[in-house]
């Protein structure tokens, strides 16, 4: 009979991992040695899928599918998630997120000094709701992942800034159901700090866009005066010296050409070449004979 954590871990499609496969098998002996039996009636492969869960989660692996996993594991997803949370419990694993690293997983540093202020602001305003004997445990609980990483969700969502939920969820280990319930309290007791909150983040992305907006002016501003000067300079270094070429100081005066082909060759007065006086002198001759 094949192994049951062999059979989950070919449905989830993870055989080939043989080192999540080594880790699964170590957190199995722990949920059998630590968690008692009943915890894992509600599902009967359940100890099983959780065991590859836990091991996923250990190796910093993202992307679980919860959905098949409560499948598999022969229950609802609402009771799948209560499961894993009781194991956890158990085996006193608890994530150890804090904003400085939800800030350099989702890159925006910004983004976790707002979340931590809010999530200051939401935890003294909840703990003041409470009478003395509940702060002490509401302290405890209040201080773990899912609440950190459900108070960077709420003011990601206040500032426009998009998540990946899951991933998220992967980062505090904690199921969807678990974590919604934690974003809808928060939303719920701190409307009127997110409508704060969206304010001034609104004036503070409008300066921004200002100042960037002005440097770009300035900068396209210097661009055209540096493109202005070099003109300048080339133009300037182009710049060409006229030279006066003396005239020859000849006096002899040529008659204004009038018609010819001679004259188009060598500037010459058609009427000084002797064809022209040739014909003057016919012309002449003929008007005499005519005349007498």
């Amino acid at each position: 009979m094949s192994n049951p954590l062999d059979h989950c871990l070919e449905r989830l499609h993870l055989t080939d991992n043989t080192k999540l496969r080594e880790r699964a098998g170590y957190y199995q002996g722990q949920c059998s040695s630590k968690v008692p039996t009943r915890t894992f009636s509600k599902g009967p492969n359940s100890q099983h899928v959780i065991s590859i869960q836990l091991a996923y989660e250990s190796l910093g692996m993202f992307g679980w599918n919860s959905k098949l996993a409560a499948e598999l594991a022969g229950c609802n997803q609402k009771t799948y998630e209560s499961t894993l949370s009781a194991v956890r419990k158990h085996l006193n694993l608890k994530s150890t997120i804090t904003f400085d690293t939800l800030g350099v997983a989702f890159g925006s540093t910004i983004l976790a000094t707002h979340a931590q202020d809010f999530y200051t602001f939401f935890v003294e305003q909840h703990i003041a709701k409470l009478g003395p004997a509940q702060q002490v445990s509401a302290k405890e609980q209040l201080n773990s992942a899912i609440w950190k990483a459900a108070a960077f969700y709420v003011c990601s969502k206040a500032v426009g800034t998009r998540l990946d939920k899951t991933k998220l969820q992967n980062l505090c280990t904690c199921g969807s159901i678990e974590f919604n319930k934690s974003v809808t309290l928060i939303q719920q007791e701190c409307e009127t700090k997110l409508e704060q909150l969206k304010k001034e983040f609104t004036v503070l992305t409008r300066s921004t866009r200002k100042r960037k907006a002005t440097e770009s002016v300035i900068e396209a501003t210097n661009d055209n005066e540096g493109s202005i000067k070099e003109k300048k300079t080339s133009k300037n270094n182009n710049t060409t010296k006229t030279t006066i070429i003396p005239h020859s100081s000849t006096n002899n005066k040529k008659k204004n050409t009038v018609s010819g082909i001679v004259s188009m060759i060598n500037l010459q007065d058609y009427r000084d070449s002797k064809k022209y006086k040739d014909y003057i002198n016919w012309e002449q001759q003929i008007k005499q004979r005519l005349s007498t």
